[in-house]
């Protein structure tokens, strides 16, 4: 009875543990929560980890205009250095959201995500971006999905990605069930129609790249230059109408790349793709239409594939050459001159054969009538 007890104690108590959040933050679900950073009073931010409870597995944060604030040096406080990993449920991501709501532009500053390094998956939503500075997002450290969606971006320092590494993690503490090792932008206006020099630079260990919706007029030929682990890329929605040929040069692993909706310009020195991707067993996907609506791999084989002239006479799909027809017909006379002294050796055996029984018979009818002679003239006794 008092074990019973204790264990309906323990339970109360359980259930009457609260759940606390900073000020503008809620608690959403288990260890997921939200916070309104655009809304912060000045007493309110850098977000103060000690006032959760549970401890932020997923962050989902709304900011607009500067981030950090000014006057301060990041987002969050210094104590979400300590968060303990090995609390957090194994079936998610450690993730952090920054979403814009309905395309709010913020201006981003360096050192925002200082202390955040427990993050696996970070992403940017719905976000006017007006700048990503210099190392933007070294604090991060390892990511194991980096993405941007849906927003649009002016202004990138060629070292904003310098120090971030995407990669898929192996952390003890805290394994989830599937990395990716992926970094995405997608459907995400840029300044200009080319990528930022040096985007992938840095991530030698990237499996994953999707670099979708982002009206691209060109690749450079280096894009992937440093990510020989990469096995996946998706370059679908853009403008260029041709690969750089040696886009792909020392991607040893890549297996799959994704080009849907995209204008090829069919030409036989825009197709090499083709004859490389059977080499290279990679395999392409999407609608891969010429822009004069022809497939691109038919175009290919019509178009680039050299064809033999047949020098002889075509019969079929073979062409036989006039050497072979010579070599052929002198088998077919010979095969006659064959059959033919096969069928004269035969008359003349029979013939022969005939002769000799005629002879014989003529000999014996001679010895018949000899015979008879002599009988005739023997004297009687």
């Amino acid at each position: 009875m008092m074990l019973r007890l204790l264990v309906v104690c323990l339970c109360f108590v359980a259930a009457a543990r609260s759940i606390t959040a900073p000020a503008q933050c809620a608690h959403v679900t288990d260890a997921e929560f939200t916070c309104d950073y655009s809304e912060m009073d000045a007493g309110e931010h850098p977000i103060d980890f000690t006032a959760f409870d549970p401890k932020p597995q997923q962050l989902h944060v709304t900011v607009n205009g500067i981030v950090p604030y000014i006057g301060d040096t990041q987002m969050f406080s210094s104590t979400f250095s300590g968060i303990d990993t090995a609390t957090f449920d194994s079936n998610d991501p450690a993730s952090l959201t920054l979403d814009c709501g309905w395309n709010e532009d913020i201006f981003l500053n360096s050192g925002a995500f200082a202390y955040m390094s427990h993050v696996q998956h970070f992403s940017i939503r719905n976000c006017g971006l007006y700048n990503i500075p210099s190392e933007a997002f070294k604090e991060l450290g390892n990511l194991d999905y980096f993405k941007i969606e849906n927003g649009k971006i002016d202004e990138v320092n060629v070292n904003a990605w310098v120090n971030l590494n995407v990669e898929r993690l192996t952390s003890d503490s805290h394994a989830i069930p599937r990395n990716l090792g992926k970094f995405e932008i997608s459907y995400t206006r840029l300044s200009t129609t080319t990528l930022p020099t040096g985007l992938l630079y840095n991530m030698k260990n990237l499996t994953e790249a999707v670099l979708r919706g982002l009206n691209l007029e060109t690749l450079t030929s280096d894009i992937f230059k440093y990510n020989t682990k990469i096995k996946y890329i998706d370059v679908s929605d853009n403008l260029f109408t041709s690969f750089p040929e040696d886009i792909f040069e020392l991607l040893d692993s890549l297996a799959e790349v994704h080009v849907a909706n995209v204008p090829w310009g069919c030409t036989c020195e825009n197709t090499w793709f083709v004859p490389y991707g059977i080499e290279k067993n990679i395999s392409f996907h999407g609608d891969l239409r010429c822009s004069s609506g022809d497939g691109v791999f038919k175009y290919y084989y019509d178009n680039c594939v050299s064809k033999e002239t047949c020098s002889g006479i075509a019969m079929g799909s073979q062409c036989v050459t006039v050497l072979a027809i010579i070599v052929l017909l002198i088998a077919l006379a010979s095969a006659v001159v064959s059959t033919i002294a096969l069928v004269l050796i035969a008359i003349l055996k029979k013939t022969h054969d005939a002769a000799d029984q005629k002879k014989r018979a003529a000999i014996g009818r001679w010895n018949q009538v000899i015979n008879s002679t002599l009988a005739w003239k023997r004297p009687k006794v």
